[in-house]
């Protein structure tokens, strides 16, 4: 199977949540607001990331990483003012059909180095 990573773009969005509709067990609304927030803002005030990774066009996982800063008020799954300033893993999720093929192990790869080239 040919698996594509890339950034995610304003042209997944409609993928995404029909992907994590599907796959997720989050408790959708708090889970689809803090999504939607990361995805429309994190990357243009570089606060984050959102990986994506493809087959035939068609997504089949996804990986976020955040920058967690106490006088932004940002929130890490609820620990306001309980985590040290810096950046985090965040969700990742993969398609049953890729699990054990190495796509989780390459999207956090690929959020670890992209931590390292912006803290």
């Amino acid at each position: 199977m040919n698996i594509n990573y890339r950034l995610a773009s304003n042209s997944d969005w409609l993928n995404l949540t029909s992907f994590r509709n599907k796959y997720s067990e989050a408790e959708y609304q708090r889970d689809y607001d803090h999504f939607r927030q990361d995805f429309e803002d994190t990357p243009s005030k570089n606060l984050g990331v959102l990986f994506v990774a493809t087959s035939k066009d068609k997504v089949v996982g996804y990986a976020r990483a955040g920058k967690f800063q106490k006088e932004l008020g940002s929130s890490i799954y609820g620990l306001l003012d309980e985590a040290p300033d810096g950046y985090y893993l965040k969700g990742i999720l993969t398609a049953e059909s890729v699990r054990g093929l190495g796509v989780g192990k390459k999207l956090t790869s690929l959020r670890h180095n992209w931590i390292i080239e912006h803290s």
